[in-house]
């Protein structure tokens, strides 16, 4: 390991850089609690500082050590951009004696990563070959613990997804002079960024961006798709203005699709064209014959549910929805059309039902879709009085009366529905009611039951060790929730929401750190839930760290989310700063606006406090002042309720 991987940094000579490389690193080394590699970095730091001071241009000089040596033909096929994009000239280079020899193959792994953290254009066929040698997926907890996470997990994607194409390069042949791989670096940069903004087509940075691109004597198909979807994101007012714009459109992708009708982007974006056209059934095929050869591409699984749903095939879209919902439950385009989706088939089934109410199939699909829906009232009242003896029965009456808040009648019928189906998702269900009608020991046991089932839904064995670990928190042994979310995280690293629960254990024990990161996983894996806000809130309130309950409140307001809480939480940090205008005026219009989530009288009882700062005689009395803190007391129980009921059914 090298002084620049120990400081997470590319070799550089800028000081200032080095010193921001150097605190950043600081926080993940306390010298009380990791002695050893508070020393390793105090050290890096200290010689790379002194090698950057020495009189003697150490970097000028000559490296002709076998790696220095190595590093340099690493450069030279990398600055070559023919080279670049040949695998023979990346074999022959892992022939080289540092990659061969045993004792300098892992430093000659660590060194690559070093040189591609600031040179990283590679073709995807160069990465899978990296990959395969050095082993970088294999290693990838022990790499993350030298280089960023986030820098890992891009390398890990780029071995195992192909992205843009460089054999597709070509050169204007009007242009007569040379292009080296500075242009093409250029061009990459230039083509990502507008990858990333297509969405803004006529954005002035992004019009800005065109031209540069449109100047440089490269040119690549990718391009050209790129162009497309611009397009098809423009709004046009006008029928006629739109048909205009779909037939341009059509006529990039169609000759680019005849010429590579095998490339899994050009056979995507002429799909999404089609489909946008109204040719659902041709839109249909080709997004089949990715999944054919790519199952886990998300954007052809999109575009085969929005055609199957243009087709009128609501069964098989439900079906690929829920596919999606398994692995990613926070998806905001799989929630969409699920509703949309639930609409359709609610409609459908609605109408058999009136034609044949004593078929229980018509029925309990019926009941299904209600409850989907959250149509609790209809579903009870379809099955209300049926005496089906089917696991589905007992489950959709048990979820109706648990939505009601009858947790008696609800674990009744869960306690038949297991008896006829031993499920994890129906035990989840149950034991979530158990919690909430107070039973926690009981809970506890069915959970140990479950656990001892034989079943492949990993979705709900994670929920089984969630509700675990609120079981345990409330029975006060918090060790072991923390062990039973962590079982659940390794099993679902994407349930935001046991990330959450974990994060309200950590900040009960004061771990405030533990509980920070919990809830910025929380919010990285889906940026819309008010818990992984307001706990994070919460402790910068404690601490006084006002700026950074700011902060997080700006961050929400970056992703569009719009929480009441959060916004009574800046409220506080304002008047705690001094800015009682501000305050008064964010809770006035959380006081006017139209919402019941129970939070009014927290929002009044703090506009108080802010009317009676800025006006002393106005200050409320004694009487006054012990509601409200008892109005915070029931706040911080009321908090804790709300994890508990934030689970997945």
């Amino acid at each position: 390991m090298t002084n620049w991987t120990i400081l997470n940094i590319s070799p550089t000579d800028d000081k200032d850089a080095v010193r921001r490389a150097y605190m950043s690193q600081l926080p993940h080394h306390n010298p009380e609690d990791d002695p050893e590699g508070f020393t390793r970095l105090r050290t890096a730091y200290e010689q790379i500082l002194k090698a950057l001071n020495s009189p003697h241009d150490i970097k000028d000089a000559e490296d002709t050590s076998p790696m220095g040596l190595f590093l340099g033909r690493l450069e030279g096929v990398y600055n070559h951009f023919d080279s670049r994009r040949n695998i023979e000239a990346w074999k022959a280079l892992l022939k080289d004696e540092v990659c061969m020899r045993l004792d300098l193959e892992d430093a000659a792994g660590e060194q690559i990563l070093v040189f591609l953290m600031s040179h990283h254009y590679l073709p995807h066929q160069v990465w899978m070959l990296l990959d395969g040698y050095f082993g970088w997926k294999a290693k990838e907890t022990a790499l993350k613990q030298i280089f960023p996470a986030h820098y890992i997990d891009f390398v890990i994607s780029s071995s195992q997804y192909e992205g843009l194409r460089y054999d597709l390069f070509t050169i204007n042949p009007d242009y007569l002079g040379v292009v080296d791989a500075s242009q093409y670096n250029r061009w990459i940069w230039l083509y990502y960024e507008i990858e990333a903004l297509g969405h803004m087509p006529d954005h002035p940075s992004v019009l800005a961006m065109r031209q540069e691109i449109e100047t440089l004597p490269i040119k690549h198909v990718y391009y050209d798709l790129q162009l497309v979807r611009m397009l098809l994101s423009k709004e046009e007012p006008e029928e006629k203005a739109r048909e205009k714009t779909l037939a341009a459109a059509l006529a990039i992708t169609e000759p680019i699709y005849k010429a590579l009708p095998a490339d899994t982007k050009v056979i995507y974006a002429h799909a999404y064209v089609l489909l946008t056209m109204g040719h659902s059934s041709q839109a249909l095929s080709l997004f089949e014959s990715i999944l054919a050869k790519e199952q886990e591409n998300f954007g052809a699984k999109k575009g085969l549910i929005e055609a199957m749903i243009a087709l009128g095939d609501y069964e098989p879209a439900r079906h690929q929805l829920l596919e999606v919902l398994d692995k990613h439950p926070y998806n905001l385009f799989a929630l969409h059309f699920f509703k949309l989706v639930t609409e359709k088939l609610t409609l459908i089934y609605e109408k058999k039902y009136a034609k044949n109410p004593v078929d229980p199939e018509t029925a309990l699909t019926l009941a299904k879709h209600y409850l989907n829906g959250y149509q609790y009232d209809k579903c009870r009242e379809i099955l209300e009085g049926k005496a089906y003896d089917h696991s589905r029965y007992y489950e959709y009456l048990a979820d109706c009366y648990a939505a009601a808040g009858d947790a008696d009648k609800a674990i009744l019928f869960y306690e038949k529905n297991i008896s006829l189906e031993k499920k994890y998702r129906n035990f989840v269900k149950f034991i979530t009611t158990l919690i909430d009608g107070g039973k926690v020991e009981r809970a506890l046991e069915v959970t140990e039951e479950a656990l001892l089932l034989d079943d492949n839904d990993k979705l709900s064995l994670a929920y089984l060790h969630d509700n675990r670990g609120l079981i345990f928190h409330q029975l006060g042994r918090y060790q072991d929730a923390l062990d039973a979310y962590g079982t659940g995280i390794q099993i679902n690293s994407q349930a935001a929401h046991i990330h959450i629960h974990k994060a309200q254990t950590f900040k009960h024990m004061q771990r405030y750190s533990e509980a920070l990161d919990c809830c910025e996983q929380a919010i990285a894996i889906f940026p819309y839930t008010t818990e992984a806000y307001t706990i994070q809130m919460e402790i910068y309130y404690e601490s006084a760290l006002y700026d950074q309950m700011l902060e997080l409140s700006d961050k929400a307001d970056q992703v569009g989310f719009e929480s009441p809480r959060v916004k009574y939480h800046k409220a506080r940090a304002l008047r705690m700063q001094g800015n009682l205008d501000q305050a008064k005026t964010l809770l006035s219009k959380l006081l006017d606006a139209e919402f019941d989530e129970g939070y009014r009288d927290f929002f009044q009882a703090e506009l108080d406090i802010c009317i009676s700062q800025t006006h002393p005689e106005d200050k409320p009395a004694a009487g006054f002042i012990n509601k409200i803190k008892k109005i915070t007391k029931i706040f911080a129980n009321l908090c804790f309720t709300v994890f508990l009921l934030f689970t997945f059914s």
